[in-house]
């Protein structure tokens, strides 16, 4: 082999090396964008500090994308309005949207109810039966999970039997709604929430809070 081949073929051997160096780099050392400009978009309405652990699952052109929210400390994960906001930004362009995970601190079952039926949301939502205490089932802890909704709402049923009726009680990923039932005769105890709370002018029935600035929510004790 010549001179001149054995030159070529280093260079072509450098060449690709080069190429191969400056794609590791790239792609270690530049943040994951959105490959769509409208999915860029809807991420701008959340802060860049509060996009940690939010990941969305798009092909542009198809009318599906799926998007996990994974647990994270608190003041990194994006508040449920701009999570809300976020969703609803996709729908303009995405009619599929669906939650693969949610991250849910704990919270009364229904301000969680709530915030699941909230325009925007997807997945399962929970559907509060009334009863004899409508305080009670408002105000139930519910939460910290993380997970799929179903098996969130699956592990809550089951761990709160003594209290509540679910149905069905074992939700899949095709559960659309559970209806809580709150069960006469089970026993509940009053739990103050962490924190200090403002008295609300006009109060939702799952914000239990006193002049004082506490706020409470029922724990369900097993049957003994």
């Amino acid at each position: 082999m010549s001179r001149l081949h054995q030159l070529l073929g280093l260079i072509v051997v450098v060449c690709i090396a080069a190429v191969v160096i400056i794609t590791v780099v790239y792609r270690v050392v530049q943040p994951p964008v959105p490959i769509d400009d409208r999915v860029r978009a809807c991420y701008a309405v959340i802060p860049a500090d509060r996009q940690a652990g939010l990941h969305l699952d798009y092909k542009p052109g198809t009318n599906t994308a799926t998007l996990a929210v994974e647990a994270e400390e608190m003041h990194k994960s994006p508040t449920k309005e701009q999570l809300d906001t976020f969703i609803q930004c996709l729908h303009v362009f995405i009619k599929d949207v669906r939650l693969a995970t949610a991250s849910q601190p704990v919270a009364p079952l229904g301000e969680v109810a709530d915030h699941w039926s909230a325009s925007g949301q997807v997945g399962l939502k929970l559907t509060l039966m009334p009863g004899s205490n409508n305080e009670v089932l408002n105000n139930l802890r519910f939460g910290p999970a993380s997970g799929n909704k179903s098996d969130i709402v699956a592990a809550w049923c089951k761990g709160t039997t003594a209290c509540v009726k679910c149905d069905p009680p074992e939700p899949t990923s095709q559960t659309l709604e559970v209806l809580v039932t709150l069960l006469p005769g089970g026993h509940t105890k009053k739990v103050q929430m962490a924190g200090s709370w403002e008295a609300p002018k006009q109060a939702k029935p799952w914000q239990l809070v006193d002049r004082k600035g506490r706020r409470f929510f029922y724990e369900c004790e097993p049957a003994s």
